[in-house]
């Protein structure tokens, strides 16, 4: 929860083996221009993961990353952003599939993936449980009511 991945190389969220209910929330993946990258692998490593849920992020590409659900078996998308060029795009019925308007994407600068005024991510997603109470800067996050999606709250 509450990280951040600019132009990360081959896999962001390599998920292989017998896993059980991950949570992957609240973070700001960036995919820049070149960087050959799958968002997800879901794989077979001596069993497949059972109950992936993301939540709350926002993917952000300028190349096509790929989501390669793979073996996954019950898992889900929920209230996540998806700007740019995408392939593969897993189903999320409460998706944002508009331009969250970043503050500087590209930038090296955590505080370049804030959401400005008028972004869409403001207080638009889904409440977690035992979410840290504070994000990637040590913003505080709500306790009640709905977060920012993505890693940063403001």
């Amino acid at each position: 929860r509450y990280n951040l991945s600019v132009d990360d190389h081959h896999f962001i969220f390599n998920i292989c083996g017998p896993s059980a209910n991950t949570q992957i929330y609240n973070n700001t993946i960036f995919i820049g221009k070149g960087t050959a990258t799958e968002v997800l692998d879901g794989g077979y490593w001596n069993g497949w993961p059972v109950g992936t849920f993301f939540t709350n992020n926002v993917f952000y590409a300028e190349d096509s990353p790929l989501f390669n659900i793979g073996g996954l078996t019950n898992y889900g998308f929920l209230r996540n952003s998806y700007w740019g060029r995408m392939l593969s795009l897993p189903s999320d019925s409460k998706g944002l599939y508009d331009d969250p308007k970043l503050k500087s994407p590209g930038g090296k600068a955590p505080a370049d993936y804030r959401p400005l005024p008028a972004s869409p991510l403001i207080a638009a997603g889904e409440p977690v449980g035992n979410n840290g109470d504070r994000d990637l800067l040590g913003d505080l996050v709500p306790q009640s009511g709905r977060p920012t999606i993505g890693g940063l709250e403001k």
